[in-house]
């Protein structure tokens, strides 16, 4: 009860403060960074630092035993959907909550599913790799497509008559006509990289591909008479491109997947700036467009050939492929020959990119790229597919990106993380990009430069996504291996708990300030509570708030239903109108603590270090300043000032001022001043820049003593005895408040002195007594300097003539 009158009684002291007596300590959030530590429940923090509601998830189903992968999805017309699934490649189609088997590939692996209205196309990878169709309620096998000298196929692209096939380990794209029982693959694109990983088409048909290795985007243009122009249109600085995008318009979005970029934690820490929001670009900048022709030959090492199948042919550019059950057929007309300068730009826009590949030579496999252990690598590493060499330039930047490739050819970095970016799907303008090492699902938007982490699952990886139409999408994750849907509208209800917040002290809260957005029916309303003890669930903290529902529109201003204490929490509570978020822009509060006092946590006094005795022969100089600085500090962020003050040690004395109103914690003092002895010196905190008279407080600190001497030593008792051709001297040293630092002395001269040991050989003390001899004397009148300097620098001379007598 005593505790409870003690800080009513404070409180009410501050409330009839004047506003100028204590300066108010305040939280601000309004960044990403601000959020970092705050408990998200259906909410997502955006890059921007914007809090809004997450996108509804539900979980379907989790794959059993061994499996734990999910490679692939497809959905048919009639609403089934199967999944390709590892390690062991297994068929299997989604069941509600269950996942049922409907066949399994022994020493096989299923990458890649073809949904079409025939049925299900199956690209299985092996020893024997096929394409199977499967249809009817049972799945059979309707029709069987042998691959031959494929390893891999990664990726089926359906467009209309074509099917068209991304491949390894000889880094192939194939096409063929499903629709002829007799089909068989045409080598549409024969790269020198070991694995064509994805593919993507725009609306005139062109397919684009993307290739380990080197991070290639090569496009095929199929001609008349079953010839394919091809063309690389990009050469990322990351060795894999593991997914595409393409728009009608022939817009490419490439996401690399170099596994050694993918870290745990973020490429950069949130962002604690604001730095404003990105307007939509109205339209991409374009370069010059050059005549669309192959760069001039140039010689390479020649791919060796496969079995069966010709050798390519040693141009910079991929040459044109025929089918093999064709004619030749005409030669496509030529544009215009391109001048000098377009030749240098087109070379070195695309042969100069190549000239790794056409010095890499073969890709041996390995034996065991089947096995269960080398698929799981699949995912973690994919440059490691066919065991091939990737380059060995290292990316000029940390981390995996997106790439937005125009038509033109114009290329923007749009997204950039630790993370391998394993697919991607375009829903609306906004880009959903799955990814590993962490099981993180971003949105990206590439007009306004927004990324969002949507889902942090556990899962380790997303390999696959299906875009289920009308915003909704599937997620198939792998390790462990899962199914998810990713709905159209946002979670009905979401909350934003923050960090503990401390204010030091037992404080008054002010006005809980937020600025928000509530569009149409969605609502967003604000809680809090508060406590004395660090941790909320270690100690007995008030209860949360009544909901205090947010203004529609702008800032908004709430008190504080939670009582004073040091410890404080706010909760934001969101409410979605379905398809519409809430968006919390800004938090911010201030709060008042009683004005406490500053304090010091030490003062440390020193003169400049003498020489070191024996360094030179020059005289110490004296130490006559003394260098003053302490730390202090203000709980209340008050601006301080500081006096400094001594007397001497030991003594009732009255302070005697050195310096005044001083505003940095340090000064210094001429010593010169004051008489020779022992001080302690005080310095003095001050708020009173920051508070009224009445409230104004302080703080002291004491030295430890100091030495103040800035006189030279006395020098006594000097007695030269001459020799036959040497001297000796003695002399005896003494200082009232200094050790003696040391004696030189010069015989005949002002520049060589030398240096002299004590008796005691050591210099210890106040007082030393020295003996030297002198040899090597000439006969004739000397004189004899000697030079004694005490700790501080303070020093004293005293000559004295002798005389060397001539031997008889």
């Amino acid at each position: 009860m005593r505790f409870r009158l003690s800080v009513t009684l404070l409180m009410m002291a501050l409330c009839v403060a004047t506003a100028q007596a204590v300066k108010p300590g305040s939280w601000v959030h309004q960044t990403e960074a601000d959020f970092a530590e705050a408990e998200l429940e259906h909410t997502i923090v955006t890059n921007l630092g914007e809090v809004q509601l997450a996108l509804d998830t539900t979980g379907l189903a989790e794959l059993e035993g061994d499996d734990s992968i999910i490679y692939d999805i497809a959905r048919l017309d009639d609403g089934r959907v199967f999944l390709a699934v590892g390690a062991e490649g297994k068929l299997v189609q989604l069941d509600g909550e269950k996942v049922n088997v409907i066949t399994e590939f022994e020493g096989s692996q299923v990458f890649s599913l073809a949904a079409t209205k025939d049925g299900l196309w199956v690209a299985i990878s092996g020893a024997e790799s096929r394409l199977e169709l499967r249809s009817g309620q049972d799945m059979a096998v309707k029709r069987t497509i042998a691959l031959k000298d494929v390893r891999y196929v990664w990726d089926i692209l359906l467009d209309k008559d074509r099917m068209w096939l991304a491949t390894g380990a000889e880094g192939q794209v194939l096409m063929l006509d499903p629709s002829k029982e007799d089909a068989a693959p045409t080598v549409a694109l024969d790269t020198e990289q070991a694995n064509v990983l994805c593919l993507g088409i725009d609306g005139k048909r062109n397919v684009y591909a993307g290739t380990d290795g080197e991070g290639l985007i090569y496009r095929i243009s199929p001609q008349d008479g079953g010839k394919f122009s091809t063309f690389v249109i990009y050469d990322a600085a990351e060795p894999e491109i593991g997914a595409l995008i393409v728009t009608d318009d022939g817009t490419v979005f490439a996401g690399t997947a170099d596994a050694s970029q993918a870290r745990p934690g973020r490429l950069e820490e949130a962002s604690a700036e604001q730095k404003g929001r990105l307007e939509k670009l109205t339209k991409e900048p374009t370069e010059p467009k050059l005549p669309n022709v192959p760069p001039k030959p140039e010689p390479k090492a020649d791919k060796p050939a496969k079995p069966d199948a010709p050798a390519p042919k040693p141009n910079a550019e991929a040459a044109p492929a025929e089918a093999s059950d064709s004619p030749a057929p005409e030669k496509p007309a030529q544009a215009a020959a391109p001048t000098p300068e377009q030749y240098d730009q087109l070379r070195t826009a695309v042969a100069e990119r190549l000239e790794a590949a056409r010095k890499s030579g073969r890709i041996n496999l390995q034996s065991d790229s089947g096995s269960r252990s080398a698929v799981v690598q699949r995912l973690r590493s994919r440059a490691s597919r066919a065991g091939g060499p990737s380059r060995g330039a290292t990316p000029s930047k940390e981390g995996n990106a997106i790439y937005r490739i125009s038509a033109d050819g114009f290329v923007r970095e749009v997204f950039r993380e630790s993370v391998m970016i394993l697919r991607i799907v375009k829903v609306d303008s906004d880009l959903l990009v799955a990814t590993g090492n962490e099981g993180q699902l971003y949105r990206v938007s590439p007009d306004t430069g927004e990324t969002t982490i949507l889902a942090d699952l556990e899962p380790q990886q997303v390999p696959a996504l299906l875009d289920l139409g009308g915003g909704q999408v599937m997620l198939g994750t792998a390790n462990p291996g899962r199914i998810i849907r990713l709905a159209d509208q946002y979670a009905p209800e979401g909350t934003l708990t923050s960090a503990t917040l401390d204010a030091q002290q037992i404080s008054l809260w002010g006005k809980l300030q937020i600025l928000a957005s509530t569009p149409g029916k969605t609502t967003i309303a604000m809680q809090t509570r508060s406590g004395n003890v660090g941790d909320p669930d270690a100690g007995s903290w008030s209860d949360w708030s009544q909901p205090q529902k947010i203004d529609p529109t702008g800032a908004s201003y709430h008190e504080l239903l939670s009582p004073s204490a040091r410890f404080l929490q706010y909760r934001l509570i969101l409410h979605a109108d379905q398809k519409t978020t809430p968006t919390v822009l800004s938090v911010a509060l201030k709060y008042l603590m009683p004005n406490m006092p500053p304090s010091i946590t030490s003062i440390k006094a020193e003169y400049d270090k003498p020489k070191p005795r024996g360094d030179d022969a020059d005289a110490p100089a004296p130490q006559s300043t003394l260098k003053i600085e302490w730390e202090a500090a203000d709980a209340n962020e008050d601006a301080l000032t500081y006096s400094l003050e001594a007397r001497p040690f030991g003594s009732d004395a009255p302070w005697v001022a050195i310096a005044k109103d001083l505003t940095t914690a340090n000064a210094e003092w001429d010593t010169r001043t004051t008489p020779d002895g022992r001080y302690t010196l005080r310095v003095t905190a001050s708020d009173a820049a920051d508070n009224i008279p009445s409230q104004v407080l302080s703080a002291t600190r004491r030295s430890d003593p100091i030495t103040v001497d800035n006189t030279p030593p006395d020098l006594a008792n000097l007695r030269i005895t001459p020799a036959a051709d040497s001297a000796a001297f003695t002399v005896d040293i003494t200082d009232a408040a200094s050790p003696i630092h040391e004696l030189r002395y010069a015989v005949d001269s002002a520049d060589d002195w030398n240096m002299a040991l004590p008796n005691d050989l050591i210099y210890d003390s106040t007082s030393e007594s020295v003996v030297v001899k002198i040899p090597d004397l000439a006969p004739g009148r000397h004189v004899l300097t000697v030079r004694a300097a005490d700790a501080q620098g303070n020093t004293r001379y005293l000559s004295q003539t002798f005389e060397i007598k001539a031997k008889p």
